[in-house]
C-alpha cells in the first residue's frame, strides 16, 4: 500500500479518515497504526459500526478511505 501524507498547515483539527473495517481483529487495528505512524493527527473512523446510510452520511466529512 501506498500512504499519500497531506500537509496540515493551517489545520487545527484532525485529519479524519475512514476505514471500512478497522476493528474485530488484530489484523484491522494495525490499520489505524500505520495511518497515526506519519505523525499527522489523524481521527480514525471505524466505518464497520455503522449502517450504509449513516457510513455514506458520516463519508463525506471524510478526507479519505481506507477499504
Amino acid at each position: 500500500m501506498t500512504l499519500a501524507v497531506l500537509s496540515q498547515s493551517a489545520q487545527s483539527e484532525p485529519l479524519r479518515i475512514a476505514i471500512s473495517k478497522g476493528s474485530g481483529s488484530d489484523s484491522y487495528l494495525r490499520y489505524g497504526e500505520w495511518l497515526k505512524s506519519t505523525g499527522i493527527d489523524i481521527e480514525i473512523v471505524d466505518m464497520i459500526s455503522y449502517s450504509p446510510d449513516e457510513a455514506a452520511k458520516l463519508l463525506e466529512t471524510c478526507k479519505g478511505l481506507v477499504l
